[in-house]
């Protein structure tokens, strides 16, 4: 995913747990991410709170349940229940393989329940391949947030 959004032209910065370094996978990391633009945190709620300080859109890949809850955890941090406004970051689920399917289907029963507000499931574009992320970022009507310097 992160070669496709260097090749389109947008910054890419990479958060990962240490647990990846621990388990070996770094390299497969370093590979994807360009040099200098990669955080490595301790913690889950460290993990978010790197990722909140620098995300002018959020982007999830089909992963386990801390993909579910970083997820819901962005949609809280943007306020769903309270504003409606333009300032809010975006998500982008990449539904590889439907993946999403159930978890946006949970959603939508969560608005028709009124568990939900309709403006928390507007944050939400879900794209089928990672390819598809550049589009969805120029359909965003929104401003986009100023990246930070690197």
């Amino acid at each position: 995913m992160a070669k496709s959004a260097i090749k389109a032209g947008s910054p890419v910065i990479g958060v990962i747990p240490r647990r990846i370094i621990d388990d070996g996978l770094l390299g497969v990391a370093r590979e994807r991410i360009p040099a200098g633009t990669l955080h490595i945190v301790d913690t889950s709620p460290g993990r978010r709170k790197v990722i909140e300080s620098l995300a002018a859109t959020y982007v999830a890949l089909p992963g386990g349940i801390e993909t579910l809850e970083s997820i819901i955890e962005a949609m809280r941090s943007e306020g769903c229940e309270r504003s409606e406004g333009c300032d809010r970051r975006s998500i982008i689920l990449v539904n590889v393989e439907s993946f999403f399917a159930g978890f946006t289907s949970q959603l939508e029963r969560c608005v028709y329940s009124g568990f939900l507000t309709r403006s928390a499931l507007d944050l939400l574009h879900v794209v089928e391949k990672a390819e598809d992320i550049p589009r969805v970022l120029n359909e965003i009507v929104c401003p986009r947030r100023p990246m930070p310097p690197s």
